[in-house]
């Protein structure tokens, strides 16, 4: 048994349109896919040779599939036009005149098929005429120079020529500690109740945006982004943080034989965005880069977070608070790398706390960038 599916005229167009859409955003794909500037010059690495070859084979096939419907569609206008003509004479030899508005209602479905394959035919017309436009730019792109993709040297100029491109996308890892006023470490008096276990305190980044301002070509440019930034500062001491009534940070100093946390941290996350002046030197197969400058960050939760034992069952304490934290914090950033990898140096000009709501306490934080985005 077969069935047929009729579709109206505008869903027939509509999914011409369509396919005539999709092909030409493969064209444009496989077009952006492999060009590259080099001393005025457009090159292609070998593999986007290939990628282009498939393209035009792929493409061709679309011609073969328009044309086939385009065949299609005219034999099937053929057909009703004969049909149409049938009825015709049967009109004229109509018994009735039921019969005959049968035969019109008849005449007029399949007038109505055939302007819908007349209009199916223009769009898969059209639909080759820019497929064979497509093929024929992507042809004239095959003929400009091919460069080999293992030519060590070919593709060491080309990294090195490139646009300004900063580095401050990726993901960074570092260990916190604080400063003083006077900007060296404070002491175990100055942090008070903020005392860290330096080994066990991070900062953790991952730089999700990067724009990349060049201020000349190639070695001299700015950056900024945007970037979300997680500081864990494990406590020394057995305590709870509080706010007492004057909105002073307090510590509750909890006796250890009662409950002693083996985990104690105050941990919050900053969205922050920098303004780097970043300067790049070439060296080898990749590029020294030196830069620095200011960050701003948002403070977006902070909380205690706890761990202990109570009759050998591990429990967890989670104190969600604002802690009297500076909201907002602005500071200082150092950078320097080679490639990928990279070292980093970030000092906070704004103090941990509030104004006379806690020590006074300026986080830096040294470390390294892992993964450069």
């Amino acid at each position: 048994m077969k069935i047929f599916i009729k579709f109206s005229e505008k869903t027939r167009m509509l999914l011409s349109i369509l396919l005539i859409s999709l092909i030409s955003i493969s064209v444009n794909a496989q077009r952006d896919t492999t060009k590259i500037e080099f001393k005025k010059k457009k090159l292609f690495i070998v593999e986007g040779e290939t990628h282009k070859k498939q393209a035009i084979e792929n493409l061709e096939k679309g011609i073969t599939t328009f044309k086939a419907e385009i065949k299609k569609s005219e034999k099937e206008i053929e057909t009703l036009k004969l049909k149409n003509e049938e009825l015709q004479k049967q009109m004229q030899t109509a018994a009735s005149s039921t019969d005959s508005a049968s035969i019109e209602r008849q005449i007029y479905v399949n007038t109505e098929f055939i302007a819908a394959n007349e209009k199916k035919i223009t769009a898969f017309t059209k639909g080759i005429v820019d497929i064979e436009e497509g093929i024929a730019e992507i042809e004239k792109e095959l003929s400009y120079p091919v460069m080999k993709a293992d030519s060590a040297y070919n593709a060491y100029s080309i990294k090195n020529n490139k646009n300004f491109d900063a580095h401050f996308a990726g993901f960074e890892m570092g260990i916190v500690n604080f400063l003083n006023p006077s900007m060296s470490l404070a002491t175990d008096n100055q942090a008070s109740f903020m005392r860290l276990i330096p080994e066990k305190s991070f900062s953790y980044s991952i730089n999700l945006f990067e724009k990349s301002v060049p201020i000349t070509k190639k070695a001299l440019g700015l950056a900024t982004g945007a970037g979300l930034q997680w500081n864990s500062f494990a406590l020394t001491d057995n305590v709870n943080l509080y706010e007492d009534e004057s909105g002073v940070m307090q510590a509750e100093t909890i006796d250890p034989a009662v409950m002693d946390y083996k985990k104690n941290k105050l941990n919050m996350a900053y969205l922050t965005i920098p303004l780097i002046v970043e300067l790049q030197i070439p060296l080898g197969k990749e590029k020294i880069y030196i830069s620095g400058g200011v960050t701003g960050s948002l403070r977006l939760w902070s909380k205690q977070k706890q761990k202990y034992f109570e009759n050998d069952v591990k429990m967890k304490n989670k104190v969600l608070d604002d802690f009297q934290l500076t909201p907002f914090r602005y500071g200082t950033t150092f950078r320097i790398g080679y490639g990928d990898v990279g070292l980093f140096a970030n000092y906070e000009l704004t103090s941990l706390f509030k104004n006379n709501t806690g020590p006074e306490l300026y986080p830096i934080t040294v470390g390294i960038t892992l993964i450069n985005f």
